[in-house]
């Protein structure tokens, strides 16, 4: 998959790309599994509920793809959508460390071609800088260089 980076000199707009709608057909869906207390200090329990719900009914219908911090949280998150009615056979696991659940601060973002069939989608390599590098809250890049390559195992 290609890569677009930040400081190509031409917007993704200007190179035939957009961003589609969520409703738009897509492959999967990117989440990254609840874990930080700072952020749910006291609902944290009531958030991995409410993502297992989720998982739930996306899995119904499409891929799911999940980031976790390690193999304990997987294996959580993994009882967790097992004792639910997810369909285990679309959720896909990636060990990829992360601050906290906001996916669209640091996830994957990928791009559809204005014209149908005319070229791929492609990843976007941008920079994050609303939290103003604040220490410990900047989300590594390690998600995005996963979803550069979805298909390999973690």
């Amino acid at each position: 998959m290609e890569i677009l980076d930040r400081n190509n000199s031409k917007t993704p707009a200007a190179l035939g790309y957009f961003m589609p709608a969520e409703w738009e057909k897509h492959e999967a869906t990117w989440l990254s599994w609840p874990h930080n207390t700072e952020t749910w200090p006291a609902q944290l329990a009531r958030v991995e509920e409410t993502y297992t719900r989720m998982v739930e009914a996306l899995s119904q219908g499409e891929k799911v793809n999940i980031l976790v911090d390690d193999g304990r949280a997987e294996e959580s998150a993994r009882q967790k959508l097992a004792q639910s009615r997810a369909d285990m056979t679309r959720v896909v696991f990636f060990r990829i460390p992360t601050v906290d659940v906001w996916m669209r601060d640091y996830g994957p973002l990928f791009l559809a071609p204005r014209e149908r069939g005319a070229k791929t989608p492609v990843f976007v390599r941008w920079g994050f800088n609303a939290w103003v590098n604040a220490p410990g809250r900047a989300p590594g890049a390690s998600a995005r260089r996963r979803a550069s390559n979805p298909g390999k195992p973690p």
